[in-house]
């Protein structure tokens, strides 16, 4: 079995990391979970980059996938 959780900040991942979680997503959802935006449109390419490389720094194992749907929309 494989274990995925969504996680838009350090502390977060750094969490989920140590419980052995195997991937971590950080999603185009943080523009209305983190950022207070009604959609994912205005989510911009340099805060996802910026909420990965976070997300990164709290992992020693973990997958990070960032995945930015609305561009395509």
């Amino acid at each position: 079995k494989i274990t995925m959780l969504t996680a838009y900040d350090f502390s977060t991942a750094s969490m989920l990391d140590q419980a052995g979680v195997d991937m971590l997503l950080v999603g185009d959802s943080l523009a209305m979970v983190v950022l207070g935006y009604e959609s994912t449109i205005p989510v911009t390419m340099d805060d996802m980059i910026r909420h990965t490389q976070a997300v990164a720094r709290g992992t020693k194992r973990a997958m990070v996938i960032g995945e930015l749907t609305s561009y395509f929309k």
